[in-house]
């Protein structure tokens, strides 16, 4: 019976390895909100190696992890035998695997949602996140200019200085302010962002009660 006992030590090691790794996971969840893209902390990737492709990475870290429970359950089922206590041990821990990769997987989910909002806040190359709907109580409420035909992005940017995102609108305006998401200032297609900067016409500057909004 050693061996057996030994196999379910090993098993219970596991286990608590998965539930490590699951609330390493929550922890960088927790901690994600007011960090770059750039710096989330995802499992054991650092900084410096977050994969591009995050989305198939992810689908990956689960697709092993549902093989490794599998496998495990498949030996716990072949270690049945007629030792009440023994059979107790074994079902508690199928359950065990169960409720781990449970917490995983949601855990995964969570984590998935979340970098999408982050990404979605830190803008495509340009800094540029994309045409949000406006009206007169502003969704970016700081520091507005008229910049007339000097306006351009850069212009705008170091009006919006120390603030996160710089909004430029009906051709000569720029907004500041740090609150991207609101239900009332939904994001629009680019389409309706249509007027062109007088300082700079080969970009998009807002249009009626539009903002097109970048990063500062």
């Amino acid at each position: 019976m050693k061996p057996l006992v030994v196999l379910i030590t090993i098993l219970e090691i596991i286990l608590v390895s998965s539930a490590n790794e699951e609330n390493n996971f929550r922890l960088s969840l927790k901690g994600a909100q007011d960090v770059p893209i750039r710096g989330f902390l995802l499992g054991n990737h650092d900084s410096g190696n977050f994969p591009k492709d995050w989305k198939k990475w992810m689908q990956k870290q689960m697709d092993d992890r549902q093989t490794r429970m599998e496998k495990m359950t498949k030996v716990l089922d072949v270690m049945k035998g007629s030792d009440n206590a023994m059979m107790a041990k074994i079902e508690g821990l199928k359950q065990l695997l169960q409720n781990t990769q449970g917490k995983i997987e949601s855990s995964l989910t969570a984590i998935s949602k979340k970098v999408d909002s982050i990404q979605s806040s830190q803008g495509d190359k340009n800094g540029y996140i994309g045409c949000f709907q406006d009206d007169n109580s502003r969704h970016l409420k700081h520091r507005y200019q008229n910049l007339g035909n000097a306006i351009t992005l850069a212009k705008c940017r170091e009006n919006c200085k120390g603030y996160k995102y710089a909004g430029l609108q009906y051709s000569v305006q720029c907004f500041c302010g740090n609150q991207l998401v609101n239900s009332k200032y939904p994001k629009k297609p680019d389409s309706e962002c249509n007027t062109k900067c007088r300082g700079e016409p080969s970009r998009a500057c807002g249009g009626t009660w539009r903002n097109s909004i970048y990063t500062v």
